[in-house]
């Protein structure tokens, strides 16, 4: 659980320098239920004193300060490498720049406004089981990614959990997904999540094919993805 805590989040734990174990990734959704109960406290809480659009915008600041953007950050870096068309190596140098260009930052303007619409959507219809489901899955997604990817650009955490990965820990976090899903919206959650899933299956192929392997923003990239499609079915008003 420190691995996975070490990868995901901000929380100072001694196995941030260590070497992460199969365990780790298996904890991943864990760590994502985690994070959902703090979005679903502060949400209620949030909520009852201001209404959903503060309580959304909440949301996303406890999101952050738990796991210091990391995730969110990954975005600008991969839409700024992508939007670059230089070569494979070039692209890639531009992700790993620590300054976020224009389309970076648009990209983020976007899926941060996404995020805040359609938290305000679940929080007004008091779907606190579907703020839950949302970290789960997009944790789960990250094990899906990196136990289907072999290769990886650099030395880094994210290519030390792709190293130890193996089919046993895709099964494990699809099941821990698919059961919240349940749980969260019966058949409807069931759907977000395979929904995610076969998103973050086609960035992964997609992602590979131009760079030729993953990179630890486009595997943090992915957890953002998942989480907005799962955000994008579970506030369908006809789904």
């Amino acid at each position: 659980m420190r691995g996975a805590l070490a990868f995901l989040t901000v929380i100072p734990v001694r196995a941030r320098c260590e070497s992460p174990g199969r365990s780790a990734l298996i904890a991943f959704p864990f760590v994502g239920l985690f994070i959902g109960v703090l979005w679903t406290a502060v949400a209620w809480s949030s909520s009852l004193l201001w209404g959903p659009s503060v309580a959304a915008a909440v949301v996303l600041l406890s999101d952050l300060l738990v796991t210091g953007g990391l995730h969110i950050d990954a975005v600008g870096d991969v839409a700024d490498g992508l939007a670059s068309r230089r070569p494979s190596e070039e692209a890639v140098a531009i992700m790993r720049d620590a300054a976020i260009g224009a389309v970076g930052g648009a990209a983020l303007i976007v899926v941060v406004l996404l995020r805040f619409a359609f938290l305000t959507i679940l929080v007004s219809g008091g779907q606190w089981l579907s703020l839950i489901l949302v970290p789960v899955t997009g944790r789960a997604a990250m094990v899906w990614v990196l136990g289907r990817t072999r290769n990886s650009r650099s030395p880094s955490l994210a290519s030390s959990f792709t190293e130890v990965a193996r089919g046993g820990e895709i099964v494990v976090a699809a099941l821990i997904g698919a059961i919240t899903g349940l749980v969260a919206g019966g058949v409807k959650g069931i759907a977000a999540v395979v929904l995610a899933v076969i998103a973050v299956e086609v960035w992964t192929r997609g992602f590979e094919a131009r760079f030729g392997s993953m990179t630890g923003d486009a595997v943090g990239a992915s957890g953002i993805v998942a989480e907005v499609f799962v955000l994008a079915v579970m506030t369908a008003s006809i789904v």
